[in-house]
């Protein structure tokens, strides 16, 4: 096995960072994504019946949705660990989210620090727009988390530099034999037996 091989599987239990898409059907489910996260993007919107049986809004509605999981799955986002949940507030078990957030209309997209909303950006906008609104309020956060990511991974890749250069090698066993020259003389015997190389 060479060295980089085995490097390779001394860095395979490196945690990975990614970004989620994630759907939340209650307020507690909301909250409690919400709290293992320190920064989060959510997407609040209407997709009752009455939304969906108008062809505008349904495609709106389908065109959003796709928008949304695509930004999750950026490599940027991934390597700063942004969150992002999207949540129906039609549903039964989010109907009230809008008074707790104070929300005055939708679809909505918000950043939370923690379980604190900190920004809304409102209406059907395109992706750069919400790229914009994440820039201007999370810019410095997601530096310092690419950063120190960074950093890890740097200190984690040289551990394992170190680690498999000092591996030992271990060639394995060998047999060998042979026999003596002068057992006319009695002292000459037939010798045999396994070597274990390192």
């Amino acid at each position: 096995m060479n060295i980089q091989r085995k490097m390779l599987f001394l860095l395979i239990p490196v945690t990975s960072l990614c970004a989620k898409d994630i759907r939340v059907r209650s307020s507690d489910a909301l909250r409690k994504k919400l709290s293992q996260s320190p920064y989060t993007v959510v997407l609040f919107y209407d997709k009752s019946r009455e939304n969906m049986q108008d062809k505008k809004i349904k495609q709106k509605v389908v065109d959003m949705e796709s928008m949304f999981r695509s930004l999750s799955k950026d490599d940027y986002y991934k390597d700063a660990n942004l969150q992002f949940i999207r949540a129906e507030v039609n549903r039964k078990g989010l109907q009230s989210v809008p008074r707790m957030y104070s929300l005055s209309q939708f679809p909505v997209f918000a950043i939370f620090l923690g379980r604190e909303l900190k920004a809304r950006l409102y209406g059907y906008v395109f992706r750069d727009t919400v790229e914009n609104f994440i820039e201007r309020n999370l810019k410095n956060k997601i530096e310092e988390v690419i950063k120190q990511a960074n950093e890890l991974r740097k200190k984690r890749l040289e551990e394992a530099k170190i680690r498999a250069y000092n591996r030992p090698y271990w060639y394995g066993p060998y047999w060998y034999g042979g026999y003596y020259p002068y057992w006319r003389y009695g002292y000459g015997r037939p010798y045999y037996g396994m070597y274990f190389g390192w």
